[in-house]
């Protein structure tokens, strides 16, 4: 076949490259699901450059313990590390601490945001679990691009 069958017509390439990158945020705060355990089976050398913010000391389980320090990537920070790393030049991946980052106006920000480990059952296990269970639920509920949207999660709560 000739080489221009698998290119995108011209008008369609300069479509691509004239729209923004979609950002797309993820709530991450699994401290229980370690792809960089020895009994984890994929390759996971693309997390080799995975900031400490993102990886979790394997005893205390708080984040923000660099990989030489023992530092585990989970697979909520795993997931969007990857797509990042694949397709940065599509779009802008949001990685968003529950714990630390969540909030209306981080969520607005984005085009989507996807709960992949961290939503507002978190909350309870937090010291100022009211006032953050408040804060946390107002964000979910208002920000209007989240999945599982707010009427899943209120289901499932």
């Amino acid at each position: 076949l000739p080489a221009a069958l698998h290119q995108p017509p011209p008008q369609i390439s300069a479509m691509a490259s004239a729209s923004p990158k979609i950002r797309i945020g993820f709530v991450v705060g699994k401290d229980n699901d370690a792809v960089e355990d020895p009994g984890y089976v994929g390759d996971a050398s693309f997390l080799a450059d995975l900031p400490g913010e993102y990886r979790t000391h394997p005893e205390t389980k708080e984040y923000g313990c660099t990989k030489a320090d023992g530092g585990m990537a989970h697979a909520d920070c795993a997931i969007p590390w990857w797509i990042k790393k694949n397709h940065g030049e599509e779009c802008e991946i949001d990685i968003i601490r529950g714990d630390l980052d969540l909030d209306l106006d981080r969520l607005k920000s984005n085009d989507v945001n996807f709960i992949i480990g961290y939503d507002l059952i978190n909350t309870m296990f937090e010291d100022n679990w009211r006032e953050r269970k408040a804060k946390i639920g107002v964000a979910l509920k208002d920000c209007g691009n989240i999945w599982p949207t707010w009427e899943v999660q209120e289901f499932i709560y």
